[in-house]
């Protein structure tokens, strides 16, 4: 049977071209932005960004309906708007509709202790597993430069790593969070052992990554 196409921008999407270069956005890997608006491009608006990178031309208009037009990578976003606008991009025929929210009241928590009955990320509180606080390739690179951990289970004993974990569910473990370290890892780990390096913006970007949820619900 053949696998239902998921729009880009939806839950479950993978892979799809991106509105301003028309290269690869990969959802679990490449920074992005999902664009939504009126396929005339009189209102836009970018979801999740920083507060530059959002684009809106005014009020949400009623007279035009509102539709998911996809994803652009983030350095894309300029370019994406302007090709919506000057109505270069191409979009498929059928578009999902989307509603704008007013975003709940946010109360900033992540500073807090994490609680042991839920995900700290997304508020799962089924399949939770143990991520360490300090990746296990972290350990290895400190090992390797002499470092030693004492074991937290017994006295007098050394473990191989430094093992502080908190509750994460599997999802975000597994996934999103375990492309990040493994690409924070190639970034950072020259510069553990002092090497001379330069970080591009691509670099800077993955050290800075944080999770942030999109402030619109929609509907296929």
């Amino acid at each position: 049977m053949a696998q239902t196409h998921i729009p880009a921008g939806l839950p479950g999407w993978k892979r799809a071209d991106c509105l301003g270069c028309g290269e690869r956005v990969t959802a679990a890997r490449d920074a992005h932005v999902t664009i939504v608006g009126t396929r005339t491009a009189t209102w836009l608006a970018m979801f999740p960004s920083d507060p530059l990178l959002i684009a809106t031309t005014g009020e949400v208009p009623a007279s035009e309906e509102l539709v998911l037009l996809g994803v652009a990578h983030r350095e894309c976003a300029d370019l994406a708007r302007s090709g919506l606008e000057s109505h270069v991009a191409r979009l498929p025929k059928e578009l999902p509709s989307v509603s704008i929210d007013e975003p709940p009241p946010f109360e900033y928590m992540l500073h807090r202790p994490s609680e042991a009955s839920e995900c700290p990320f997304c508020g799962n509180e089924d399949d939770l597993t143990d991520e360490h606080v300090w990746p296990k390739w972290f350990s290895r690179e400190l090992r390797s430069m002499g470092a030693t951990f004492p074991s937290s289970k017994r006295e007098h004993k050394v473990a191989p790593y430094v093992d502080v974990t908190v509750p994460v569910c599997g999802k975000c473990n597994h996934v999103w969070m375990s492309v990040l370290e493994n690409d924070a890892a190639r970034v950072m780990s020259p510069m553990l052992h002092a090497r001379n390096v330069t970080l591009e913006r691509a670099d800077q970007e993955v050290l800075a990554t944080w999770p942030s949820r999109p402030r619109f619900s929609l509907t296929r």
